[in-house]
This record gives C-alpha cells, structure tokens and sequence, in this order.
C-alpha cells in the first residue's frame, strides 16, 4: 500500500546483487550500484516491499544462506538472533524457538509452538524440520503468533521455506563440497521449459560426514550422517490466468546421531565412569567426544511429499488452492548411560528375554557386579493431510483482503521398545503402540485498508477447531527401573477458539514507516503420550496455549538507500505453556503446562552497502524470556530445601526459559575486488555471539551454556558472468570451543554435553559450476 522513494531489501537478501543464476546474467559487487536492491516479501501472501510489511520479518535467500554455509534446517541460528535450537538424543524431541519460545518433546500428541512451512505445507512435527536445505530461493522467519495469513497456527512464530521455482529459460548448476573433517556434498538442479505452457525443475543432493565423536567399545565413529534427497517440480500454464504447480520430494537421513557426552561424573557412578572410561583412554570433561554403548546409537528418517497449487487470477481475485500429503517416518535406538554393559542386544520383543549382560565392578572392569542400563528403540511414521482454499483481492485501491478455510488431518504412529539392566536386578523389558490423531480445521481472514494516504490499519481473524485424541497399549513382561508395567489408556478432546489481530502502519515519510499492533493466538491441547504414559496420565489433556502479543516498529533507508533499518519492540504472554519435564524418581518425561511466560524485548535488522562491492547483514536480538508464574517446577538433582526445593518442586517464577539466550548478535559481510577482467575475486566471513542461558528446564546451575562467539571465513573467485565459481571457507577459524546443551544424566548421576561439528574448527573447498 505504501510507496517508497528508494528501493530496499530485507535483512538477508542484499546478497542477490552478487549474481543471478543464469550464465551470463551475474552480478558481482563490484558490477552493481551503490544503493540496496529492492525485495519482495511474501510472507503475507503477495509480494510486497519489505518495507511496506508491518511484522517483524527476516528474509534470507538462499545465497546468503549459501555464503553463511547453511546447509541443514538448524544453521539458520547461525543467520537469525531470534531463533535457538534444541538438539535431544533422538530427532523425536529436537525443538525449535523463536525469541526464546519452542516446544520441546518427545511425545507425539503435541503441536510445534513454532511451525515450519515448505512450499506452503506445514510440516506437522518438528522432526520432519531437521532437514537438508537444499535449492532454497529464501527463507521467511516470521516472529510471534500466527494464523490470520496461514493456514496452521503457530503461536510462537514461523519459518517460511520456498524452493526455486521453474524457469523461464534452461538453466542448471552442479556444486560440490569437500571438508577436512572427512565430509562431503554434491548436489545438483536442473530448470527450464518442457512446452510453451510447462516447465519443469529437478534438483537432487547427497552428501555425508562420518561424526566428530567415536564409540571405541565398537569402534565406530559417530554423531554423523548420510543423506541424500531429490525434489521435482512442474509448472503448468493452464490458461492465460490459470496455473498448476506439482510438486514430489523425498529425503532420506540415516544418522549416527545423536550421542551426548559426559562431561562430569558425579555421585556413586562417578568412579565406574571414570575408569571405564580412562580404560579406554577418554577422559571425563566438557571436551569428551567419546562415547561407550553396546549399541550403536542411529537416528534414521525418510520423508516425502505431494503437494499441488492451484492459481487463477480473477479480474477481482485470486483464487488459491493448495493441496498436501506427507508421510514421514523414524527409527531410533538409543543407550542413555554411555556405559557398556551389554555384550549383545537385539531389542526385538520376542529376542529380549535372557539378553546377556557385561557387569562391571567400582573400577570400571568387567566380572563385577554393577550393572545399569536404558536401551529406548522404536519407530514413528506420521502422515498428514492438508487442504487450504484462499480468496485473495486483487486490483483493490484502498483495501487488500484474504479470505481462507483450511483442513488438516494428522496420524502419527509410535512403537517403542525399552531394556533396562540397573544394579542387578535386570532384565526389565517391554514395549508400546502408541497412536495420536489430530483433526483441525479453520476459517481466517486478514486485510488492510488505507484510511489515508500515510495511514494504513490492518488486522486479521481467525476461527479454530481441534479434536485431538491418543491412545497406547503398553506391554510389560518383565517390569523394572525405567520400564514400569502394562497398561492400555486413551482419551479425546475438542476444542475451539477465536483469536485475532489489530493494527495501525503509519508512513513517516518517503523512506520511513512506524507500525503497531496488538493480538492473541492459540497452540491446541495436546495429551502426555509417552512410554511411561497409563489412564492416570491421560486422564486430562495438556490445555491449549493462549497468546497475548503487542508489537511496536519501524522501517526505513537512509545514507541515500545504502542502508536499511528494521527495529522491534515486543511483548508476548503465554498462557498454559506446554512443555516437557523429567521425573528423576521414576525415569520418565512428563508433558506439562508450565503455566505463564513472558517474552519480550528488542530486534534489529541493519543492512549497509558502504561500497558498491561492499555488503554487510547485522541483526541483534535482545530476548527476556520468563516464566511469570510457574510455582510446580521440578527440582534440580541435589537442590536442597534451601535452595528452594519443596517436597519435589520449586518455584520457577521469574526463572529464565532454557534455551532462551538474552543476547544473540549475527553478521554476514562480503567483499568483492573489482580488477576488470574475467573474473571477481572476494572476500567474507560471518559471525554469531550468544550470552548465556540455561539449558535445563529445572534451571540447574550446573547447566548453565556459558556465551560464546563463532567466526567464520571465506575467500573465493568467482566469473564475472556467474558461470563458475571456487571457494575456500573455515568454520569457527578461531577455534571457540562451546558446549551445545549440558545436562543431567537421570540414570547413573552426572552431566553430559550435547555438541555440535562446528565447536571445532574446520575447512573446506567448494566449487560450483553453472549452465
């Protein structure tokens, strides 16, 4: 609605000017203009000037992300300060937040807090996010509830993933990466017309890292993967207004991943894993990478899609149709004390009975008579099916409206198998089905209108329905510690809910624009369905999230449009947070509603050009994010009464959320040297800082992440026409060593680590070949 003197871009897309894809259309630095280039985003359905977006949104295209070496789904908090990640033992409970809020949970009857959408599906669990980013165009982060623009609801925010679309014209690009840490990639995409009225678009990929760590007692490497993934798309022109787009992906992960280690022993345990350990020359410390099972840890998925959408332009509007089908599935196995006790194991239900066992005595050799183990295993297979109908104005003057219905249906399937060897008394056996079903369906609509020429209000409103219900029938011929006895539990639920959007966008003057706006939002009920889970766990649904927000920002370019300027204030109250606990007694998760939490707090984006060939990408997060009220927390291992802890609980109000840093700083710059000839040689790097936060639910100041700063480098030489292009890179060039999630071992006392590839540093050479 609003008109901008000079043309900007959003934070993450200024590195467009560095070339297009097509051979003999590229554009370096050193070739482009002065100002930022203009972006579109699209985030509220049609394509509009970042500046002219009254949310706080970041977009990054897919050579930023290229340049930034974001290869998987979780580096984008490498590029994004709102966004944290949180890896568990198995893809089941990975998390992901936005400005400090996530769900992170092992059971399968609960929603993201966070939701993901590729190619306009929304991916029904956050496992299926864990992801190869491959062929990407940009990636939308929007922060804070949605639902009046989407059709899934999300309460704390949305990642929005779009992959190249067919071309116009033949195009292809072939790149290939290899690393000294033994890891390799190749992928490649090929694009263009198949008729007058189709094109087509094929992009493929493979690559694999052996892992950073290594399990001696199998001698194995491990917390490394092997991926591959195709992706097809195909664009029909129908008539003059009508298009059809189809599109097919698969993927497939098989992962030896994802070991913690230990980082200290601790209590009665502390002697037996030390000198295992030190038995096979590892010593105990937050730089331990070795990790001792008798099995051997995977975490394999395979997921693909089919979707189609559905475009005609009316002389009035658009009329949109899009259609989804997924199916996603993963197998785990998993030791959780990092003692090898068992000398065999096969945890096939009818295999496990008499399973021999490896005992240890206090020193850590074998013949004793110590001995205590948790082998979880198991499968998920999840299929969802989506359907969305959007009536979208066009052509309007004053006023742009979207009007949809969207149809969800999700089935997610569990079995799961645990062995439990603890101090003699084993085996302890048995295993679940597991099954949650959600059925959501919703009406929303969102719209703006220009009451004069600066002055825009804008709002939104939406409609939800959900009936969830759950159930499991858990066999247990041999209960024990951690594999408590049978049980057959279920439970449905319903319920709906009205939430909404209001907001007013003012033009300050050509170049500058202030919004505001006030909302709430709705996450479903959700149900405690895990292994340990009977009647009395499912006897009450986990209650639905309810979201206050309020927002105030502005927008705008100065320095002659070599600089852009996003700022956000922000406060959002959560009420009935769900999320996950422990109970150290009994060994098992809990999902629970952490009552109230506030989040609120500053963002920045800023973009400069100083030079024609000169880019930087800056954003700061300034994130306070509490529980307001949250009096049943769980107590931390050996809190005393002192410290806080009640008859098992402690107050957590006012505590710091995990995984929710205060401060997060990120940087992307490039550097290009223009000498005139063939070719463009060029420079960059980027940098991320994070102060510190917990990393424990229980806020266990043992698990405190310390801050930590990340650089990397790169230097390469590109063709002037974009046809090739080579590159040298280093991760974390000063070798920072830091700590990715400490934690407490439930089983045998102690604190293991959870670390990433890049907490040391390696390098790499890359090189691209486009046609």
């Amino acid at each position: 609605m609003t008109n901008h003197k000079h043309s900007c871009r959003s934070v993450g897309q200024s590195l467009d000017t560095l070339r297009s894809l097509e051979k003999g259309s590229a554009t370096s630095f050193a070739q482009g203009s002065a100002a930022l280039e203009e972006i579109i985003v699209t985030s509220q359905k049609r394509e509009q000037n970042y500046l002219d977006v009254p949310v706080s949104v970041s977009t990054f295209t897919g050579e930023l992300l290229d340049v930034a070496k974001v290869t998987e789904f979780k580096d984008l908090v490498q590029v994004s300060p709102s966004v944290t990640f949180t890896q568990t033992g198995d893809q089941r409970g990975v998390g992901v937040l936005i400005r400090g809020i996530g769900t992170t949970a092992f059971q399968i009857a609960v929603e993201p807090t966070v939701a993901t959408v590729v190619d306009g599906i929304t991916l029904g669990r956050t496992a299926q996010s864990v992801m190869d980013l491959d062929d990407i165009e940009r990636v939308e982060i929007l922060r804070g509830p949605q639902g009046t623009l989407f059709g899934k609801n999300a309460t704390g925010g949305l990642l929005m993933i779009k992959t190249n679309d067919p071309t116009e014209e033949f195009e292809g690009k072939i790149k290939a990466t290899v690393t000294d840490d033994d890891g390799y990639a190749v992928s490649a995409v090929v694009s263009g017309p198949l008729s007058d009225s189709m094109r087509g678009r094929l992009s493929a990929y493979t690559k694999e890292f052996d892992g950073f760590g290594t399990n001696p007692f199998l001698g194995v490497d491990i917390n490394g993967d092997e991926s591959s993934g195709m992706r097809a798309k195909l664009a029909i022109d129908i008539s003059d207004r009508t298009e059809l787009m189809l599109i097919a992906d698969y993927a497939k992960q098989d992962r030896n991943c994802c070991d913690n280690f230990f980082s200290g022993a601790e209590g009665a345990s502390a002697a037996i894993v030390t000198n295992t350990y030190a038995a096979f020359g590892a010593t105990i410390g937050e730089k331990n990478t070795v990790w001792l099972d008798a099995t051997e840890t995977f975490s394999n998925t395979k997921t693909w899609g089919l979707s189609a959408e559905f475009n005609v332009e009316l002389d009035k509007w658009r009329f949109v149709s899009v259609t989804g089908y997924r199916g996603f599935n993963l197998e785990t196995d998993q030791g959780v004390d990092g003692l090898p006790y068992l000398a065999g194991v096969n945890l096939a239900p009818d295999k496990m009975n008499g399973t021999p066992i490896l005992a240890l005595d206090t020193n850590g050799a074998a013949g004793g008579s110590f001995a205590g183990t948790s082998m979880p295993g198991g499968d998920q297979e999840q299929k969802q099916f989506s359907q969305e109908f959007r009536l979208e104005s066009n052509n309007w003057e004053r006023m742009q409206v979207t009007l949809g219905a969207f149809y969800w249906d999700q089935k997610v399937d569990r079995y799961f198998q645990r062995i439990s060897y603890f101090l003699g008394n084993g085996p302890a056996y048995g295993w679940m089905d597991a099954e949650a079903d959600t059925t959501s369906w919703a009406l929303f609509a969102n719209g703006e209108y220009q009451l004069t020429e600066d002055l825009t209000i804008f709002g939104g409103l939406r409609y939800t329905d959900d009936d969830v219900s759950a159930g499991i029938v858990r066999t247990t011929p041999a209960p024990g510690v951690a594999v408590p006895g049978g049980a057959t539990a279920s439970n449905s639920t319903t319920e709906s809910d009205v939430s909404g959007k209001i907001g007013l966008q003012y033009n300050l003057n050509e170049s500058w624009m202030i919004y505001g706006s006030a909302g709430t939002g709705y996450k479903g009920p959700a149900y405690d369905l895990i292994f340990a889970s009977n009647q009395e766990r499912l006897a009450n649904a986990i209650p639905p999230e309810d979201v206050t927000a309020y927002e105030l920002g502005i927008k705008g370019e100065f320095w002659d449009g070599r600089a852009r300027l996003g700022a956000t204030l922000f406060h959002t109250s959560y009420d009935n947070l769900q999320g996950q606990g422990f109970d150290q007694e009994r060994l098992a998760f809990l999902l629970v509603s952490a009552g109230e939490a506030v989040t609120e707090g500053l963002e920045v984006d800023l973009t400069l050009k100083p030079t024609p060939n000169w880019l930087i990408n800056m954003g700061y997060a300034y994130t306070d994010a509490t529980y307001e009220s949250y009096p049943a927390g769980q107590c931390y291992p050996g809190q005393t009464e002192a410290d806080g802890c009640v008859g098992g609980q402690q107050d957590l109000s006012g505590h710091q959320i995990a995984n929710a840093p205060k401060n997060k700083f990120t940087m992307q710059t490039r550097l290009d040297f223009d000498l005139g000839g063939s070719f463009v040689p060029y420079i960059g790097g980027s940098y991320r800082y994070q102060s510190e936060s917990p990393s424990d639910y229980t806020d266990d100041p043992k698990t405190l992440r310390e801050s930590y700063g990340i650089l990397d480098l790169n230097a390469g030489v590109e063709a002037a026409d974009g046809a090739w292009q080579v590159e040298v890179f280093v991760k974390n060039a000063t070798d920072k060593f830091y700590t990715d999630r400490p934690g407490y071992s439930g089983l045998l006392g102690g604190y293991q680590s959870f670390l990433t590839r890049d907490a040391w540093r390696y390098a790499g050479v890359e090189a691209t070949y486009r046609f």
